[in-house]
C-alpha cells in the first residue's frame, strides 16, 4: 500500500492489518496507523489514487495515469 500525505510526500508500506475506522501498514520496520477518515495522511493501493488526493501537479498524475494505462494494456 503507499501512504500519502496533504504536505506531498508518498511512501510505501505492507498492510499488517485493518479495522473499521484504520489501517496498520509496517513502513521501513515500523508500525504506522493511518485513519480511513481523519488526518493528513491516507492510505491507497493506486498510485493514481495516492497523488490526486496528495494533490500532486497534474503532469505527474497523467504520466502516472499513462503508465498504468500502458501496464493494463499488456505495455511496458
Amino acid at each position: 500500500m503507499l501512504i500519502a500525505s496533504k504536505c506531498g510526500t508518498i511512501s510505501a508500506g505492507t498492510l499488517i492489518r485493518e479495522s473499521g475506522t484504520h489501517w496498520v501498514l509496517s513502513v521501513e520496520k515500523s508500525e504506522v496507523l493511518v485513519s480511513k477518515t481523519k488526518g493528513a495522511d491516507r492510505a491507497f493501493n493506486n498510485m493514481v489514487d495516492a497523488l490526486k488526493w496528495a494533490e500532486a501537479d497534474q503532469e505527474l498524475v497523467d504520466h502516472f495515469t499513462s503508465l498504468m494505462a500502458a501496464r493494463a494494456s499488456g505495455g511496458k
